[in-house]
């Protein structure tokens, strides 16, 4: 760390450089990466720090050193690349919001191996192999909640047995951006899955704590130093299995687009997801080609007059008091 400690840290940098590493420790990532990292990054700082100090004469050669030392950055961030964009986004805005830089020409480049692939629906069908195949009874309940009930990977991994209210039937939980989530169990099989889960299976997984309480789902997997990391290598182990790989994130796309395609309304699959706003919904909740035929087909019907084909209408039709506006009793 003796070379790093030589390159000064412009004022006001020492926050960011502080967040900076704490990131890089919670990565489990080994001492010379972290010193290799923290030197890269100490250079990037007094490169981008330089852009105030020059003339406007002089600038635009200072941005394209900055973004050649930039992608310099993230081209050698191969174990946290994420970390280190972030990081890098940290400064920009603090170089134009506080200091004045236009730093708005500088493009933070995606590393080499960023997945940039489609995200695509996991189809039910593959859960369910998925299950058969996970003999650990801590991981199979896990898929099969974060599927049944649509769940984030960080929240399956850190369900607790108090996020459960089996009088009521639902899960309770706060999710992304401080939100209340109260998400509805609806099918007694999997509700008593669940208590036989905590009652006969639970004890076997964890040790109790000095109040005599345990209160993780997944003890064994919340406690590990990346617990949503174990999620996704689960996922890769099942995917060389059955020759077809998804994302841990895939899984509640899918359930989110059979929600909608069963007929659940936008605003109510909001609501059950979590989301603050109905666009980020919209994202998941894909029409499928059957459910758009279905729906032009019903209202093509509704505007020709010809209702006596469609159940669905017939029936909101003699509610209503039937084809001539009479009261049906």
């Amino acid at each position: 760390m003796a070379i790093a400690n030589r390159i000064p840290i412009p004022e006001g940098y020492e926050q960011i450089l502080s967040d900076y590493r704490l990131s890089l420790n919670a990565q489990n990532l080994s001492e010379n990466t972290v010193k290799s990292y923290d030197i890269q990054f100490k250079k990037l700082i007094f490169t981008l720090n330089s852009l105030e100090s020059e003339g406007e004469q002089t600038s635009e050669q200072n941005k394209k050193d900055l973004q050649t030392a930039i992608e310099i950055v993230v081209s050698q961030s191969k174990n946290s690349p994420g970390v280190v964009r972030s990081a890098i986004r940290s400064i920009l805005r603090f170089m134009r919001f506080k200091k004045g830089v236009d730093t708005s020409s500088i493009v933070i480049p995606k590393h080499k191996g960023h997945r940039t692939r489609e995200v695509h629906k996991c189809p039910k069908e593959y859960v369910d192999k998925m299950l058969v195949l996970i003999k650990r009874e801590d991981d199979n309940l896990m898929v099969r909640l974060t599927r049944r009930l649509v769940l984030r990977s960080d929240d399956a991994v850190n369900l607790k047995v108090s996020n459960f209210n089996f009088k009521r039937k639902h899960l309770r939980l706060i999710g992304k951006g401080n939100v209340e989530v109260i998400k509805p169990i609806v099918d007694e099989d999997l509700i008593r899955v669940i208590k036989d889960y905590i009652k006969y299976r639970l004890p076997d997984y964890s040790k109790e704590d000095k109040a005599g309480k345990v209160d993780f789902m997944f003890p064994r997997i919340a406690k590990l130093g990346h617990p949503t990391r174990h999620f996704r290598y689960l996922m890769e182990w099942v995917g060389k299995q059955l020759d077809d790989t998804y994302r841990v994130h895939e899984i509640r796309h899918g359930a989110a687009t059979d929600l909608y395609n069963a007929g659940t309304e936008l605003r109510v699959l909001q609501k059950f997801m979590g989301h603050k706003s109905i666009v980020s919904t919209a994202i998941y909740a894909e029409p499928s080609q059957a459910t758009i035929k279905e729906q032009i087909a019903r209202a093509e019907r509704r505007l020709a007059g010809n209702v006596s084909n469609d159940p669905v209408l017939s029936d909101n039709l003699v509610e209503e008091g039937g084809e001539n506006g009479e009261n049906i009793k």
